[in-house]
């Protein structure tokens, strides 16, 4: 019989469904070649994946060898293949995988010429998709290294091994006596580590040979599987540790590439133990977990513990507060399952991303006053957002049902949805609203306590923050070129009932995607940008609100996107609205403050425009400020405490009437008739349209996430929450969508460690 030259084990457990795929890609002409020694693993599987291998190794009992044992994971099925190597070379394949037949082929001719301990080539991922596509990406991480046998202290590579990439001599392997651990998931490290520090010589295979799938159901490195084999990546990481520290014990130190991909190896461990924690339903549910083990590393293995610091995901997280620990889990998380092919069905995306627009548009857009059609828009922006919540708490981001609501969630459902009877009961006035706004409250509540409700709401955000970035640049281009610069002629007039004296108004439209509804007073820049909004102050609240979103919220500012930040900024500036201003300011210092500077690097260019904007926002506010009491309409903003206090007072229990101006209109002095009949501040007209009885819903929210953070001294959080209760009481988003999210959260404890968002399981 002829010598072998490669053998490829194949780990195989209860993999009926790919196991034939894997095997023809080892042999696309229908006949294995001969130089190949194919040794399937059965790792006591209870399905047909034995029968399969049988019936190859029967046709081919010159090539294929299937060896039966009981359970013992991943590990024990590699130890079995060494032991049992007929090859000069050696190469993993898990069952589920395939290898490229070019690559492969062209890899045994290449060997055949070759005297080398360790082959590096690249690889190629192949994503599936929910809908069934495959997304295919070649991996070629070391192509700077020799094509010809180089020792390794003197190997060109520029990033750490993947068991992927590697092709070992098998005397190597046998020769180091390493043994990986048994019953145990993610071994192939303590393979990619014994081999790395085992083998003397290196060289580039330029052609890749495996296809490495993700994004299958069931695999060990999907999202749900490494949260069921948690502990196990722990064990792992030992394992790798152990070989690391058994080597230097033998031999001393190591030097080069060695020492390069051995630590590259350990860092990449620690981070995944790591990113284990962080991707849990909820990421707090470890972390003391996560402390233990980085306590022990520190103690007991401390130069491991030093190099890990080299994986700046472990760094930052090592000084981490609590807030910020969870805003990077949930940029971990999102990343993690983009990355692994799990970016959620089209239907649950696209359904976030109308949530997120039903937001934004109900966040006092023009749409929603147009003489004529405003009630239809919001009639119809309520049942849009009804659907689309529904959709994402019906179905999972991969595209799978539920499984039914908690109980627990039922029942806060039922006690909202008696509260909200009650109201309606004893307020005559805009039933049909008051069940609206109940209504999304609840299903918002339901899909927050869902099984992946965490990652659901912060997708709902980042879809929020991307609509009005767009939203953002599509306004400050009309107000340039528009209203400042009159390059671009508008495009005709609307009818609108948002007005000081509440009449129907004029107002000129840039083909609807931008309006002036108010002006400066000033013959340089006449108009102030409000977007599509009723006015300036809206279009800042809600570009303010993004700010927080993408800074604090949804763990967006992993990767600041400058460019992102100076156009909410300018455009900030852009609306004069003076309550944003303030905002505006207190945001820059946070983002300065100690307890982001650790995980936000800004270059110096972009300090410099931060704090230049920053400076002129001052200056613009300082003027402001002085003109709206010179010219009165600060005296408006300060009277609207005065009337709502008053018509409050008229009915201090239920209010005087849902969402009813011409109730607190009855309130205002005279001298405001005929100026400016509207009002400006949420917690007042609360209070006096719903009284104590709708009030304490609001009160509780935000007493409960403050003493929370305030318990927790999460510095972070409470600054948080006070800059969304300055927007809240000096902006008129008393009943918007956005405001009950944000509420949601605050009070669930979505920015502290203790209480929370959690998931139910």
């Amino acid at each position: 019989m002829k010598d072998k030259l490669l053998t490829i084990s194949i780990a195989a457990y209860n993999i009926e469904s790919s196991l034939e795929r894997t095997l023809l890609s080892l042999m696309p002409d229908g006949v294995p070649d001969d130089r190949l020694d194919l040794v399937i693993v059965d790792d006591g599987s209870s399905d047909g994946t034995a029968a399969i291998a049988e019936s190859y190794a029967e046709r081919f009992p010159d090539t294929v060898r299937l060896i039966r044992k009981t359970n013992g994971g991943y590990g024990s099925t590699v130890n079995t293949a060494i032991e049992a190597a007929k090859g000069k070379y050696f190469k993993l394949l898990d069952g589920d995988d395939a290898f490229d037949a070019e690559g492969l082929s062209g890899l045994t001719g290449f060997l055949e010429g070759v005297d080398t301990d360790l082959v590096i080539s690249p690889f190629v991922y192949e994503r599936r998709t929910v809908s069934g596509d495959r997304i295919i990406e070649k991996c070629d991480r070391h192509m700077d290294l020799q094509t010809v046998p180089v020792c390794m202290e003197q190997a060109q590579l520029s990033d750490g091994l993947m068991m992927f990439e590697l092709c070992v001599r098998t005397a190597v392997l046998k020769r180091s006596g390493v043994r990986l651990t048994e019953k145990c998931f993610y071994t192939d490290n303590e393979y990619v580590m014994a081999a790395e520090l085992y083998a003397s010589d290196a060289v580039r295979y330029p052609v890749p040979v495996y296809r490495y799938s993700l994004g299958e159901e069931g695999q060990s490195m999907s999202i749900e599987g490494r949260r069921a084999h948690y502990d196990d990546k722990i064990r792992a990481a030992y394992g790798v540790f152990d070989i690391y520290e058994s080597y230097i014990s033998k031999f001393g130190d190591i030097q080069g590439a060695r020492r390069f991909l051995a630590d590259k190896t350990i860092s990449t461990m620690v981070r995944e133990v790591y990113v284990s924690t962080m991707i849990m339903d909820d990421p707090r549910s470890k972390r003391a977990e996560l402390k233990t083990f980085d306590e022990d590393l520190r103690q007991n293995y401390p130069g491991i513990y030093a190099i890990s610091s080299q994986s700046r995901l472990v760094e930052k997280t090592r000084s981490a507060g609590q807030l910020t620990y969870l805003v990077i889990a949930a940029k971990v998380l999102h990343d993690e399952t983009r990355r692994t092919g799990a970016a959620g069905s089209a239907l649950v995306r696209f359904a976030e991303y109308v949530a997120a627009a039903c937001m934004i548009v109900q966040c006092r857009t023009i749409y929603m006053h147009l003489e004529n059609l405003g009630m239809y828009v919001n009639r119809g922006t309520w049942l849009v957002m009804m659907a689309a919540l529904a959709v994402c708490i019906l179905f999972r981001r991969d595209g799978k049902a539920f499984p039914k609501v908690d109980r627990k969630t039922l029942l806060i459902a039922a006690a909202l949805c008696i509260y909200a009877c009650v109201f309606t009961m004893v307020d005559p006035v805009n039933r049909l609203r008051v069940i609206r706004c109940f209504s999304a409250l609840i299903l918002m509540i339901i899909l927050a306590r869902s099984k992946e409700g965490r990652q659901k709401t912060i997708e709902i955000l980042r879809a929020f923050s991307n609509i009005m970035v767009v939203i953002a640049a599509v306004s400050l281009f009309c107000w340039i070129f528009g209203s400042t610069l009159h390059i671009l002629p508008g495009t005709g007039f609307v009818n609108l009932d948002w007005s000081p004296t509440g009449e129907f108004v004029r107002r000129p439209t840039f083909i609807h995607i931008y309006y002036e509804t108010q002006w400066t007073g000033w013959v340089t820049v006449p108009a102030r940008n409000s977007g599509i909004f009723v006015e300036a102050p809206m279009a800042g609240f809600c570009c303010s609100m993004t700010l927080l979103v993408d800074y604090v919220l949804t763990g967006s500012y992993g990767k600041p996107r400058m460019w992102r930040t100076i156009l909410l900024i300018v455009t900030i500036i852009t609306t004069f609205s003076a309550v944003n201003y303030v905002f505006l300011m207190v945001f820059c210092a946070v983002i300065f403050s100690e307890d982001l500077q650790h995980y936000i690097k800004l270059s110096g260019a972009a300090r410099a425009a931060v704090l230049t904007l920053s400076a002129a926002a001052v200056v613009i506010v300082s003027v402001m400020v002085y003109n709206k009491i010179k010219w009165g309409s600060g005296s408006v903003r300060f009277n609207d405490f005065v009337v709502g206090y008053n018509a409050w007072m008229q009915h201090p229990f239920f209010g005087g009437g849902f969402e009813s101006l011409e109730y607190l209109q009855r309130f205002m002095p005279a001298w405001r008739h005929g100026y400016d009949v509207g009002f400006s501040n949420s917690p007042m007209e609360i209070l006096a349209q719903g009284g104590i009885y709708l009030g304490s819903l609001y009160i509780y929210a935000f007493i409960s996430g403050l003493v929370r953070a305030l318990r927790r001294k999460e510095r972070t959080a409470v600054i948080t929450i006070v800059l969304f209760a300055y927007l809240f009481m000096f902006t008129v988003v008393p009943y918007q969508y956005i405001t009950f999210f944000m509420l949601l959260m605050i009070s669930s404890g979505y920015f502290c460690l203790e209480g929370g968002l959690k998931d139910a399981e």
